[in-house]
C-alpha cells in the first residue's frame, strides 16, 4: 500500500457502472463483474445502479459527475472505496 510520500497506487484499478433502464444492459452484468473481479484478485470499484441516474447516457451528466467524480478519482489514486461509490 503506498504512503502519502509514494503517490498513488500502481497497478489497474478498474470502475465499472450500470445504469437503470439502461436499453444495452442485457441483465446480470454487474453480478458477473463483481465475482469475477473478486476470483481474480483485481481492484475494482463497482456502481451499481446509483439512485437518481437512468439510462445509458447518465454517466455523462453532471450531476453523475459531481456526485460520484470525487469518490471515483480518490478509488483509482488509493484503491480506497469512499461514499457513495462505496459498496
Amino acid at each position: 500500500m503506498a504512503t502519502d510520500d509514494q503517490g498513488p497506487e500502481t497497478g489497474p484499478a478498474i470502475v465499472v457502472v450500470n445504469f437503470a433502464d439502461d436499453t444495452y444492459d442485457v441483465g446480470g452484468r454487474m453480478a458477473d463483474a463483481k465475482a469475477a473481479f473478486a476470483t481474480s484478485g483485481v481492484t475494482a470499484l463497482v456502481i451499481d445502479d446509483p439512485d437518481g441516474f437512468k439510462g445509458h447516457g447518465a454517466g455523462g451528466e453532471s450531476t453523475f459527475a459531481r456526485k460520484f467524480g470525487p469518490c471515483i478519482v480518490a478509488f483509482v489514486e488509493t484503491r480506497k472505496k469512499q461514499s457513495p461509490c462505496g459498496d
